[in-house]
This record gives C-alpha cells, structure tokens and sequence, in this order.
C-alpha cells in the first residue's frame, strides 16, 4: 500500500492537471468567442449596417453574454481544483515541516494575513496590478462583447 505521501503528490498532482485543463479551456473558449464575433463585425460592416445583418448583432450579444457566463463558471472550477490542490500541499507541507516555512505560512483565506515572502515580493513589485483579478478581465471582455452586439443591433435599428 502506498504510503500518505505518495497519496498526497497523486491528488495535488491530478488538481493541478484539472486546474490547468480549465484554464485552457477558458482559453480557447475565449479565443473563439473573438475570432467570431470579429468575423460577424467584419461581415456586417461589409453589409454597410443593413437589416440583414441584424441577425448576426444578435448573435454577436449572445455570444458576449455566453463567454462571459462561461468564463464564470471556468473560474470557478479553476478554482475549486487549486483549492484542493492548495489543501493537498498545505497537509504535505505540515508532513515535512523542513521545506520552506515561508510557504508554510501562505494561507489563501483573505482575512488572514499574507506571510508568504514570495506572494509578499510580488504583490511589491506589481503594485499596481495586485488587486485586480484576472478573471474579471476575461469576463469583462466578453461583456464588451456583448455591449458592442447590442450598439451594433441598435445602429441597425435606427438606422
């Protein structure tokens, strides 16, 4: 029978694959919500706005509100994956207590405090960008996405 170590490297292992695995999913989901929606905007503006390309605007909203939800969703399986993850190495790390302390003391709850020297160093030298999530980028593009189906549909209407 294995031994516990053995056990835990195995699981941390798998979470990080699937957390892998999630982002590039969002990725390529990403990628081909912009590759369609700049090929339906290249469409329509060869139509010179008419009805006919009322159709596609539609499509080009339902597109942005599709990857954005789906951008929240990958996210949140990304996450879960490194919080098991994170839950795995936390238990290996309290196994071996001789590797770093500085990333024993990392805990990923935001009402503690950041001990991580290596987070801490970062976070120091990327002031400006610390605060702001990545996820929330994705998802805002796609709803800029969406923003410009609905300009589109409405510049078609009144037009």
């Amino acid at each position: 029978m294995a031994d516990e170590t053995d056990v835990l490297l195995q699981l941390y292992a798998e979470e990080r694959a699937q957390a892998r695995q999630s982002e590039t999913q969002r990725a390529t989901l990403t990628n081909i919500v912009i590759i369609v929606a700049g090929a339906s905007i290249a469409f329509i503006s060869d139509q010179k706005l008419g009805n006919d390309a009322l159709t596609l605007s539609i499509g080009i909203f339902v597109l942005g509100v599709f990857g954005a939800i789906a951008n929240a969703k990958y996210f949140k399986r990304w996450y879960r994956h490194w919080a098991r993850a994170y839950a795995y190495r936390a238990r290996l790390l309290a196994l071996y207590p001789v590797i770093d302390e500085g990333l024993r003391q990392y805990s990923n709850k935001r009402t503690y405090k950041r001990t991580d020297k290596y987070e801490a160093e970062a976070d120091e030298r990327f002031w400006f960008s610390r605060r702001v999530k990545l996820y929330l980028l994705w998802v805002g593009l796609n709803c800029l996405i969406a923003l410009g189906g609905v300009l589109l549909t409405v510049i078609i209407l009144v037009k």
